[in-house]
C-alpha cells in the first residue's frame, strides 16, 4: 500500500514539474514574441519617419529655388 502512495506521489510530481516547465517555456517564448513585435513596430515607424523626413527634404529644395 505504501508503494503505490509513494508511486503516486511520485508520479502526480512529475506531472507538477513537467507542467511548470512547460508553462515557463511558453511564457519566454510569449516574452520572445513581443520583442520581436515591437522590434517590427519601431521599424516600421523608422520606415514612415524616413518617409516623412524625405518629403520635407524635397519639399525645402523645391522652396529654395523660389
Amino acid at each position: 500500500m505504501a508503494k503505490l502512495y509513494w508511486a503516486k506521489h511520485v508520479a502526480q510530481k512529475a506531472r507538477k514539474e513537467a507542467k511548470a516547465k512547460v508553462r515557463e517555456k511558453a511564457e519566454r517564448r510569449s516574452v520572445v514574441e513581443k520583442k520581436k513585435k515591437k522590434k517590427r513596430t519601431l521599424e516600421y515607424i523608422q520606415q514612415l519617419w524616413n518617409k516623412v523626413l524625405e518629403k520635407d527634404t524635397t519639399l525645402l529644395e523645391s522652396t529654395k529655388e523660389f
